[in-house]
């Protein structure tokens, strides 16, 4: 329904343009009137309407003022002029403001119906055109942002789309999420888009947290591009809790099991596509293991607690028996863990830190140390041959860390438990 505003100084013409056409019976609803542009503009923004008719000769604000004030602040709003002969050379100059339509004041009730109809289908029609806009510019976005999950240094056409682009990065780090799940319908993939940014924005500013995101989605998945100041493992954990929050809300309200794997933080333009290509290669390992080897499924998130927790049970598990065979290695660390696991360095320790309640980096320490004491009891062997056993050059280092853990220097604790 078009919704009109009549503007006329004139009582008994205003009266009977709202008396002397059926309105209602042609889809018009007339939502206000005034005297004069002034008493418009006092009570256009309560009631909005889309279509205005007015009198260009009127007191205080008189029609030309009147549109020159929609033009500029209400301008998807159409304005129909009722002109009189001797005015009709004055409201050429209207033309300036895209007055919709003009019609004669003293015109049949038809030629002042069919004007503003006219109007209003303009109306429409803009708006219509705005959301075809609007639609084309989110096609192009996820465009854009889709090349980027494959961008290289050479993609010049990349870049040029992206500076071309609404898409403004605030800063240098990146990683890339991929949330999957076969039976999720296109309307609701579609929706998810929009539900998750608004879920993201809100938990994220709550938090306080300094990320960044864009959404963009491919047939069977959802990527979120975060975008970041530094790499920051407090960031991250809380970006974590925020997806297992938003894929268990999903799950509930559309009876589906949402899955998400997350790529590492990388440095650069070109960091994105390594994020995505972790992130994707996580999600296929979990999507094979399916069907081939359940035991080492290497699921990130996921909307189903006993699903999600029995897998991290499993992963820390393998982590630590990979730290009881690699422990004397000196490059054992985050890296060379999240290689054997296949999952990202930042989510790991986090993962690590939730089911044992120790970083990785302190548990490793404590491996050695261990060791270090059962040489001490066992065997001869010098304090600098024990810290190069377990992963140590520098036997200093070792001995601050062994009485930092055990309280006393390796050589007093070898006098304790030989009781000399």
């Amino acid at each position: 329904m078009c919704r009109l505003f009549i503007v006329e100084d004139e009582e008994i013409i205003r009266e009977g343009i709202q008396k002397n056409i059926d309105w209602e019976l042609n889809d018009v609803k007339i939502v206000g009137t005034a005297a004069n542009g002034k008493e418009c503009l006092e009570k256009i923004e309560t009631c909005m309407p889309e279509v205005i008719l007015s009198d260009i000769k009127m007191p205080f604000v008189d029609g030309m003022e009147l549109i020159q004030h929609i033009y500029e602040l209400y301008p998807k709003i159409k304005v129909v002029l009722l002109t009189a002969f001797d005015e009709f050379e004055y409201a050429k100059k209207a033309l300036n403001y895209k007055v919709s339509q003009y019609v004669m004041k003293y015109e049949e009730n038809e030629k002042i119906l069919e004007a503003v109809l006219r109007a209003g289908n303009e109306y429409t029609a803009s708006l219509n055109q705005a959301e075809r806009v609007k639609q084309s510019e989110i096609l192009l976005e996820n465009k854009i942002l889709r090349d980027l999950l494959f961008y290289d240094e050479k993609s010049e056409e990349i870049y040029q789309n992206l500076l071309n682009s609404n898409i403004k990065f605030l800063y240098d780090n990146f990683f890339v999420t991929c949330i999957s799940n076969r039976n999720l319908t296109q309307s609701k993939h579609i929706r998810s888009i929009a539900e998750g940014y608004n879920f993201f924005e809100r938990e994220i500013r709550i938090l306080g947290l300094e990320i960044d995101f864009y959404f963009c989605k491919t047939e069977q998945k959802l990527f979120i591009i975060s975008n970041l100041p530094k790499e920051a493992d407090d960031s991250f954990d809380k970006f974590i809790k925020i997806l297992e929050n938003l894929l268990k809300q999903k799950e509930k309200e559309w009876q589906c099991n949402l899955k998400a794997s997350v790529g590492s933080i990388y440095n650069g333009l070109e960091g994105i596509s390594k994020s995505y290509d972790e992130a994707n290669y996580i999600m296929s390992l979990y999507q094979m293991n399916q069907y081939f080897d359940r035991d080492k499924r290497t699921v990130i998130v996921s909307s189903n607690d006993s699903v999600s927790g029995s897998a991290n049970k499993k992963t820390v598990e393998q982590i630590v028996e990979y730290i009881k065979k690699h422990y004397w290695e000196k490059d054992i660390g985050l890296d060379s863990i999240s290689k054997d696991v296949h999952l990202t360095p930042a989510y790991i320790s986090a993962m690590f830190k939730k089911e044992k309640g120790i970083n990785i980096s302190d548990y490793i320490i404590k491996i050695r140390i261990e060791r270090a004491k059962y040489l001490l009891m066992t065997t001869d062997m010098k304090t600098y041959e024990i810290s190069e056993e377990i992963g140590y050059v520098n036997s200093q280092y070792f001995s601050v860390l062994f009485k930092r853990n055990a309280g006393v220097s390796p050589t007093e604790y070898r006098q304790r438990v030989s009781g000399k």
